[in-house]
């Protein structure tokens, strides 16, 4: 999937610059950044390119900066396995490819970020969601 460029459009009609782009090739200068948002997008990638995009985020935070993220924690892959009628082919019914949890998460960060914290903070109460 390309990335879009309507959420930049409109961030420049409030006066806020950025650039369309993938997180495995960020597109600004190394150290630039006290801190990196990646709200919902870890889930999406193969091991292998949660390690290409890491290793990008460090490369453009500073020495001092902090990786902020979101993802959804604890999740059953295999409850929204679903097949393709036409096709056959099995996958889960949003893209996602990680399950990540409190354990796993700094497998992930630690070969690269300095993990100091990881709070597991619900935003909305689970039994209100079906």
């Amino acid at each position: 999937m390309n990335p879009s460029e309507v959420p930049i459009r409109k961030l420049e009609k409030s006066g806020i610059s950025g650039k369309i782009g993938y997180i495995e090739n960020i597109r600004y200068d190394d150290d630039l950044f006290d801190m990196v948002f990646c709200s919902e997008v870890i889930k999406y990638f193969s091991s292998e390119h949660i390690n290409e995009a890491i290793k990008e985020i460090v490369r453009v935070l500073n020495k001092f900066g902090i990786l902020i993220g979101t993802i959804p924690c604890h999740e059953n892959l295999s409850e929204s396995i679903v097949v393709c009628p036409d096709c056959g082919k099995i996958f889960h019914k949003w893209g996602h490819q990680q399950s990540l949890n409190i354990q796993n998460l700094p497998t992930f960060f630690s070969k690269r970020l300095k993990v100091e914290t990881i709070e597991l903070i619900y935003f909305v109460p689970w039994s209100e969601l079906n």
